[in-house]
This record gives C-alpha cells, structure tokens and sequence, in this order.
C-alpha cells in the first residue's frame, strides 16, 4: 500500500512540475495572437490599408482588443476592395483562428486575392463597368 502511495505521490509531484514549468516557459496564446496581429497590420500596411484604418487598428492592438484590431483589418479591405495575396489571406485566417473567431467573419476576403486562376473581385467589377460603359 505504501509503495502504490509513493507511486502516486511521483506522478502527481511529476505533473505539478510539468504544469509549472510550462506556465513558466510557454508563450501565452495571447502573445502568440499578439504577435500574429502584429505581423498582420505590418503586412496589411505595406498591401495597402488606409491610414485612418491602420491608425484604427493599432489603437485596438495597443489597448489589447485583438479582435477589434483583426475585425478592423478583415472588414476595410473587403470594404474597399483591395487586393490581396494569399500569403496575407493565409495570415489573416492562421490570426483569425488563434483568436478564435468564426471563419465567415474573414473568408470573404479569399474573394480579393489575385491568382494565375483567379479574377481578384475588384478586378471583376472594374471589368464589368469598362464593358457596360463600351455597350451604351
């Protein structure tokens, strides 16, 4: 009985550790979210957000409002149909889903990346009023 007892008592001791130890040396989701965001708004900058936006942005990221910050950059370039790479929609989704938030609050903007298979959205609509202005 004793031996079973002194058994437990390692695993448990063992346990506590490890928990302790990575409360420790792990990075919080936060930060790692954190960090993401700020790789995000870096490349969103250099792609194009405005700078009220980006100003908008960097406010929410500065109080900890990271979902209001990724909300802010998810929703202006669809909002204004800018174009977009799929490195930086792969960033924006690998951001979304550390933050948790649902996918259909970003997949929209897939419709914005330019590919050698598709026609970016503001690309299309261009298109579309260049044609009707020839028709009429």
């Amino acid at each position: 009985m004793l031996t079973a007892c002194c058994i437990v008592g390692q695993y448990l001791t063992y346990f506590a550790f490890m928990w302790l130890f990575d409360r420790l040396f792990s990075r919080s989701p936060a930060t790692d979210c954190s960090q993401l965001l700020h790789a995000l708004l870096a490349e969103a900058i250099v792609i194009g957000l405005l700078p009220r936006d980006v100003q908008n942005a960097q406010e929410m990221l500065d109080d900890d409002e990271l979902i209001l910050c990724f909300e802010i950059i998810a929703n202006q370039f669809d909002s204004y149909d800018i174009e977009i790479t799929s490195a930086f929609y792969d960033l924006l989704a690998a951001t979304g889903q550390c933050l948790n938030v649902a996918p259909r609050t970003y997949c929209f903007n897939q419709e914005l990346i330019r590919s050698s298979t598709h026609i970016p959205k503001p690309v299309r609509q261009q298109l579309a009023s260049l044609i009707a202005s020839l028709q009429g």
